[in-house]
């Protein structure tokens, strides 16, 4: 049910709409005979429409109109009116009337015609109001996210700039919102450039190359780079990954792209190298012939003691699992004495003498031919 207010200062003319559109089943209409009177309710604000005349005493229907507007009102407003001046119509519409309706001729046709235009006017209000909730649910989601977020539109402007993005950058969302021509590359590079995001629309080759590696996961676009500018100019190493916008009908209408500062873990990688680089020195200068194997049995170290005992070398070596280790000695993958540090009961066990164990180190001796 759509909830009229109709103004007029004729009240046979207020009782005559009221009557037509009731008739329907689809409008309840109050009625008054003055703008004033409409606006001094509290119930204006509640109203679906409002139907209004424009010849009024003390206050016209283009009066009312921005008075109505003024208060932020964006209530569906139809100047219903026997005056057709070119002037008039322009008023209405330069003051923010949804239509523009001249009164005359057959009144079942007339208020059909008034009731038609009522009907649009609501539903591109709901319509409006639903695309606003949209995007203020879609806002809310995006500034909830931790890793820096930005989206823009098929025309490249930015839609959203979510407060992780403004603290990495130093940006806030109310300089960069409705910018376009790559203006979100600055707070990066320093420049306005293309960034990952814009692969979304464009494959090119020329964007890819701005990024020391591109992967692609269906449609998404991944990569990381180091960035020397960000935090005022301490810099930082950043993942990346863009991917579409849709719309209800699969349609791409924008870029998304998150951001996540992952300098900790670049730092962490750096340090573990250079960890395991140490320990494979140290494996290096060992006398005695030794290899090392992760938990998954992958070979993670092997020693120029044993690339010459074998005349396997390291790099034939390293990497490789499944019990490759053993066939250098035995000529077949098979377990030996190095796994029973993660099985101790294997049955390999029976095949080494002089067995000895302090802790969590185990010695034996055994013979190959």
């Amino acid at each position: 049910m759509i909830s009229v207010l109709y103004v007029d200062d004729e009240p046979d003319l207020c009782e005559l709409g009221k009557l037509f559109l009731e008739r329907s089943g689809d409008f309840t209409v109050d009625t008054t005979t003055a703008a004033r009177t409409a606006l001094a309710s509290e119930k204006i604000e509640t109203y679906d429409a409002i139907v209004s005349d424009y010849q009024m005493p003390e206050m016209d229907g283009i009066e009312f109109l921005r008075a109505v507007r003024e208060n932020a009102r964006d209530i569906p407003f139809i100047l219903f009116t026997g005056r057709g001046r070119e002037e008039i119509v322009i008023a209405a519409i330069n003051g923010g009337a949804d239509f523009y309706l001249q009164k005359g001729g057959d009144p079942t046709a007339q208020f059909a015609e008034l009731a038609h235009k009522i009907r649009i006017a609501v539903e591109r209000r709901q319509a409006k109001n639903a695309l606003k909730d949209s995007e203020h649910r879609f806002a809310d989601i995006i500034n909830f996210l931790p890793d820096a977020t930005f989206a823009i539109d098929r025309a490249g402007h930015v839609i959203a700039w979510n407060r992780a993005i403004e603290e990495m950058t130093g940006v806030p969302a109310t300089e960069i919102l409705g910018k376009s021509d790559h203006e979100y590359g600055l707070p990066f590079y320093g420049e306005k450039r293309p960034l990952l995001i814009d692969l979304v629309f464009s494959d090119a080759e020329e964007i890819r190359k701005k990024y020391p590696i591109v992967r692609k996961n269906e449609d998404k676009f991944i990569s990381e780079i180091y960035i020397p500018r960000l935090y005022g100019g301490k810099g930082a190493y950043l993942w990346f990954i863009a991917s579409p916008l849709y719309d209800a009908q699969g349609t791409v209408v924008g870029a998304i792209e998150s951001i996540r500062d992952i300098t900790d873990r670049k730092h962490a990688e750096g340090a573990l190298s250079e960890s395991e680089q140490r320990l494979n020195d140290i494996i290096n200068f060992l006398p005695d012939a030794t290899l090392a194997v992760d938990r998954s049995g992958r070979v993670i170290a092997w020693n120029r003691a044993i690339e010459e005992m074998t005349g396997v070398p390291a790099a034939e070596m390293l990497g490789k699992n499944d019990h490759e280790y053993a066939i250098p000695f035995y000529g077949a993958r098979r377990r030996i004495f190095l796994d029973l540090i993660f099985t101790p009961d294997d049955p390999v066990i029976e095949e080494y003498s002089q067995f000895s164990k302090e802790k969590d180190t185990i010695s034996a001796e055994t013979s190959l031919a």
